[in-house]
């Protein structure tokens, strides 16, 4: 098994490229494979790393996002 080999500053603008897809693309309402794709992460990896970083899943922010719309 491959282990994520990215270090947390990578993490960091990993996530960061995430949220600015989220908003970008709020009104597609994409799901957790198509944002993994847009920033080269397994779906998996994304969704905890997502959580771990943001503090909420990406379906959830997501939501929020949404709301804010």
């Amino acid at each position: 098994m491959k282990r994520n080999t990215r270090k947390p500053e990578q993490l960091y603008v990993t996530m960061a490229k995430a949220i600015c897809y989220i908003r970008e693309h709020v009104g597609e309402q994409p799901d957790a494979a198509t944002i993994a794709k847009a920033v080269g992460m397994s779906v998996s990896r994304f969704e905890h790393a997502f959580t771990e970083w943001v503090g909420t899943p990406p379906k959830r922010f997501l939501a929020y996002v949404t709301k804010e719309q």
